[in-house]
């Protein structure tokens, strides 16, 4: 699913928030931000060290070295987390609700729930997954069982309405971390920008677009590739980015191949890892009016077990957003 499909899906779930609003200095707007966030919270309950491998704050071996450590000195996960600066206190808190609401049940106001996506991209109808629904309050199974039994879905249209949820939910817990993160400033420097926002905000909208220069079409991995555990891919990705936000925008990263376990990304900023399904990067920038700034990006695509040598197809879709 290429980002146009991905978008046609999302308006038809009614998301609008997916990749968050970091560079808001409103505590009110940030409780709302993450209180709508919390909302997509969806699919199984994800273990903390699970959540930071997917949104590519720990590398599993890190996480294995946290989980060991923890097995020693009985201290909680997240407490480690912190301590070798994966989270925040903050985002902690926030993970942590977020799990919390995984593990409530899922019905059709979570509008990441299986039964919204199928329906969303039409592989079954409302009215399929209405009697799905009933049929699983006497059974107790999983909806994608009743689905299937009903003859509603095939199997191989709920493994990729899974594989769709898994992506979607790991991309609302990165941007539920992302809250509140991206700008820093003094109680000064934010009254200053409060007082320009009030000057502008009637008349100028915020507005961020990407254009592809150049770009890999495959990706090769080899033998030798497997062994190591990672390919480093030789042609970079080309971009430029055209945008007036002055607080910058968010770059979001999306992995669509069953042979990546993480990718990690360098050419804007600090060298960037996100989990299987990609994430979301707040990249500031400064001046004002509209800019074009170009971008070349360059990827290690960390391998996963099921892995084979060959050519592929090339698995990296990128999008932004003003923030």
């Amino acid at each position: 699913m290429d980002n146009r499909e991905l978008d046609i899906v999302l308006a038809a779930l009614g998301v609008t928030e997916v990749a968050g609003q970091p560079a808001s200095s409103d505590d009110h707007d940030h409780t709302t931000q993450i209180d709508g966030l919390l909302t997509l919270a969806a699919g199984e309950r994800k273990r903390l060290g699970e959540m930071l491998v997917d949104v590519g704050r720990a590398e599993p071996e890190q996480l294995m070295d946290a989980l060991a450590e923890q097995a020693r000195t009985g201290e909680k996960l997240g407490e480690i987390a912190i301590r070798r600066g994966w989270l925040d206190p903050g985002q902690l808190d926030r993970a942590l609700r977020f799990q919390d609401a995984q593990s409530q049940k899922c019905d059709t106001k979570s509008r990441l729930c299986l039964g919204e996506i199928l329906v969303a991209t039409g592989e079954i109808s409302r009215a399929q997954l209405d009697d799905a629904l009933a049929r699983q309050r006497d059974s107790g199974r999983q909806l994608g069982s009743e689905l299937v039994n009903a003859g509603h879905l095939k199997p191989h249209q709920l493994a990729s309405g899974l594989h769709l949820q898994r992506r979607l939910v790991a991309l609302a817990i990165a941007a539920t971390l992302a809250v509140g993160t991206a700008v820093e400033t003094t109680p000064a420097e934010a009254a200053v920008g409060a007082n320009a926002q009030v000057a502008v905000s009637a008349t100028v909208l915020r507005h961020v677009s990407i254009r592809v220069l150049s770009a890999p079409h495959t990706i090769h991995i080899s033998e030798a590739d497997i062994v190591r555990g990672y390919v480093d891919v030789p042609i970079p990705l080309m971009l430029e980015i055209v945008s007036n936000s002055p607080t910058g925008y968010l770059l979001t990263v999306e992995s669509q191949a069953d042979f990546a376990r993480g990718t990690e990304v360098r050419g804007i900023g600090s060298p960037v890892s996100f989990g299987r399904f990609g994430g979301v990067l707040s990249v500031q920038s400064g001046g004002h009016g509209m800019q074009t700034m170009p971008a070349e990006l360059n990827f290690r695509v960390l391998l996963s077990e099921e892995a084979r040598p060959g050519v592929h197809p090339w698995p990296i879709q990128i999008s932004v957003m003003p923030t």
